[in-house]
């Protein structure tokens, strides 16, 4: 999934060529334009995003755009500027996944450790269900190869508590 400013401006384009022929035709109808995801995204695998589902969506909204709309249906807005909110969703990922180094060890300390069921034992290594996962650490602090990680992106900021605390020390007092 590379993406680019030239792979936007690519998109932004085809998507304008085709509202524009479908206008040109005389065609510019729901049932033609509900066409144009399917043209610019043949699919079956998706090139740009997590799914083939979220990039139509986003060419059906840049399609409602080309014609002066609200990217969402139902909704009128006069902005100049508009959002494509399912563009700028990221798809839910995990907080930690488990890295290439499992040898899927014996003991399945992590495995052991989640109370919520969310790692089963793959082929080749342990997997972590992101819809179970509560980013408790457990599974973090039991790994003996240390094959868990944490991803924080985008950074997130730190919880208060996590926050390193700095206690500045009194600065001698100066006496002349």
């Amino acid at each position: 999934m590379v993406t680019n400013d030239a792979t936007i401006l690519r998109i932004k384009h085809d998507v304008l060529y085709e509202v524009a022929k479908l206008a040109w035709n005389g065609e510019l109808d729901e049932e033609h334009k509900d066409q144009v995801p399917y043209t610019i995204i043949p699919g079956p695998q998706a090139q740009f995003r997590c799914c083939i589902y979220k990039e139509r969506e986003i060419i059906r909204q840049r399609v409602r755009l080309a014609e002066g709309k609200c990217p969402t249906s139902g909704k009128d807005s006069r902005n100049v500027v508009q959002v494509i909110g399912a563009a700028c969703e990221e798809c839910p990922i995990a907080s930690y996944t488990v890295t290439d180094n499992c040898r899927k060890c014996m003991g399945k300390a992590c495995q052991n450790s989640c109370n919520f069921g969310a790692i089963s034992m793959g082929d080749t290594r342990a997997h972590i269900d992101p819809n179970k996962c509560k980013s408790c650490r457990k599974c973090v602090e039991v790994c003996p190869q240390n094959t868990i990680i944490e991803l924080n992106f985008p950074p997130r900021k730190p919880k208060a508590e996590e926050a390193p605390k700095t206690v500045a020390a009194e600065a001698p007092k100066v006496t002349e």
